[in-house]
């Protein structure tokens, strides 16, 4: 097993795979660290480079450890063309319906929940306490962040981004390499490419304990 990409995603992903039995993790690979590169990520051995790798790893499963969505889907993409496989990673505490369908390369993590019938395409990631409703869909490469939820027979397009604690309201269809913002839902249907926020301006409420000075 090799993880590509060496960044925080990554050492959480390096603990998914520790705690499903079975696995070994060969080493860590990151084409775009140029400082400061290390020799282990969390005791995992550092490789180098993802063609470096693959020459010397023929028979080596991949694990894409990376968070944005467009980046997920360019390296899987390019491992997949190269008849690489792509390793689905399921933390032991999340909850995954008999019936649902689990792509290649998705990442589940701890105490995220995929009801029944739900669909995870190839390459998407469910962080934290994520939930995936009756009947829903996630298309190849989108994201999820913590505590982000799409409700039964809601449909999310390709490489989408959905924030912490974002909402897909039921049977609501977002169109590819969308967003929802962090703390936005989607209650009606979003087009290719947009993106969806609900949040107000930001302030910094001024000292309460400033006139007793």
């Amino acid at each position: 097993m090799i993880i590509v990409g060496a960044g925080g995603f990554a050492e959480e992903v390096i603990d998914y795979l520790r705690a499903t039995s079975g696995v070994c993790i060969s080493g860590i690979v990151d084409d775009y660290l140029r400082n400061d590169v290390p020799t282990h990520v969390r005791g995992v051995p550092f490789l180098g480079s993802l063609a470096a790798a693959m020459a010397q790893h023929p028979e080596a499963r991949f694990v894409v450890a990376a968070g944005k969505p467009a980046f997920r889907e360019e390296v899987c993409e390019a491992l997949l063309s190269q008849d690489r496989q792509l390793h689905t990673v399921i933390h032991p505490s999340a909850l995954v319906a008999s019936d649902a369908s689990i792509g290649a390369g998705c990442i589940i993590a701890p105490y995220a929940i995929v009801n029944a019938g739900a669909d995870l395409e190839i390459g998407s990631v469910l962080n934290v306490f994520c939930s995936v409703g009756h009947g829903a869909s996630v298309g190849p490469y989108s994201v999820l962040s913590p505590y982000a939820a799409i409700n039964g027979w809601a449909k999310v397009g390709r490489a989408c981004f959905l924030g912490t604690r974002a909402t897909v309201y039921p049977r609501v269809r977002v169109g590819d390499r969308c967003e929802i913002d962090t703390h936005s839902y989607a209650k009606a249907d979003v087009d290719d490419r947009m993106i969806v926020t609900v949040r107000g301006e930001y302030r910094v409420l001024k000292n309460r304990l400033e006139k007793q000075q």
